[in-house]
């Protein structure tokens, strides 16, 4: 096992721009959290951002992600769900990492966790919910989080709450 001399370093990536993001908040949040256990946290801003190919790799803004990718050994994305995928905003970013640097693969080895925030008012809350549906997913007695090889379980699982004001409920499953 790889011992550090230093706290985890974990990198934070929103997708979104809007000044009251919750993508990220929600990466603020969780990086509270992660805080809290012992990580040190960065945040990449991805205002001013060059749209991917449309500058060389020297500017400025590119740079700084990349050696931020560098500087992590694991990376929390957050991404509002737009037509159901991440944002453009999201895509942006992650295509500015590059899959290699000489010989070496700069997120080879980290650890990745992916959020995505639904709209406040996404289908979810609709009256007519899939949620509501008498055969839905969440009430299946096979439900997914219930299997006993559920991803819950794996041993580099990272718990999100759904409450994150509270203390994890097992922290001595949080790994990094």
């Amino acid at each position: 096992m790889t011992t550090f001399d230093h706290p985890p370093r974990i990198l934070f990536l929103y997708g979104s721009l809007r000044e009251r993001s919750y993508s990220r908040f929600l990466a603020e949040e969780a990086a509270r959290i992660i805080k809290e256990f012992g990580a040190e946290v960065k945040f990449f801003d991805p205002r001013e951002l060059p749209i991917y190919g449309s500058v060389p790799d020297n500017h400025p803004k590119v740079q700084e992600l990349r050696q931020l990718s560098l500087w992590s050994e694991g990376q929390v994305w957050s991404s509002p769900e737009l037509h159901g995928q991440i944002s453009g905003i999201m895509k942006n970013q992650i295509d500015w990492i590059p899959l290699s640097i000489g010989a070496v693969r700069p997120t080879q080895g980290r650890t990745l966790a992916v959020m995505q925030v639904d709209h406040p008012k996404s289908i979810n809350d609709h009256p007519k919910s899939i949620n509501d549906h008498p055969n839905s997913i969440n009430d299946h007695p096979k439900s997914i989080n219930d299997h006993p090889k559920s991803i819950n379980d794996h041993p580099n699982s990272i718990y999100l709450l759904h409450k994150f004001s509270k203390p994890h409920p097992k922290p001595d499953l949080l790994r990094f």
